[in-house]
């Protein structure tokens, strides 16, 4: 690899690996990030998710265990962030959620809408709120926040294309 990425301090929500045959965006960019030289903050609600991602990649990577729809998880993320490096030059925010009582605006459940939308963007909004100081501190911070075509594509999951759709808003 080029070594592009050298001496940069990136966290990566969503960093584990859900069940699965492939390999996820967060483990794919951590894996990709960490041979390119750059220092890795690993977060996940799955420890071992993202124990495993760390054992995948080059480099003295730090894993942290946090929920991001739990109240304050943003601020410890950052706080690890801080403490790690004292900066950060960029955030992957690589979470989101759909299924679970989904659907059409008429048949979508309340309870969907409002935990869809806890994962997808109040949390996204309260990340970047938390990091974002870091990242202006370092003079060329970068966001990247993982959206879905279902944010401007028709798609019969109403709580989770909006969700996405203000996720491209956001950033």
């Amino acid at each position: 690899m080029s070594g592009r990425l050298a001496g940069k301090r990136i966290a990566i929500l969503g960093a584990g690996q859900t069940r699965g045959d492939t390999e996820g965006n967060g483990r794919a960019m951590a894996r990709i990030f960490s041979h390119e030289g750059a220092d890795l903050l690993l977060v996940d609600r799955d420890e071992a998710a993202a124990r495993a991602t760390a054992d995948i990649c080059a480099g003295p990577n730090a894993v942290m265990v946090a929920d991001v729809a739990e109240e304050g998880a943003a601020d410890r993320v950052a706080e690890a962030a801080k403490a790690r490096w004292d900066g950060l030059d960029g955030l992957v925010y690589n979470i989101g959620i759909g299924g679970g009582g989904d659907g059409p605006a008429g048949k979508v459940s309340d309870d969907a809408w409002d935990r869809i939308m806890l994962v997808n963007l109040t949390a996204a909004r309260r990340t970047m709120g938390a990091l974002i100081p870091l990242l202006r501190d370092s003079g060329h911070g970068a966001i990247v926040a993982i959206s879905s075509l279902a944010s401007i594509a028709p798609s019969p999951m109403i709580s989770y294309s909006v969700s996405k759709a203000g996720m491209n808003r956001l950033v």
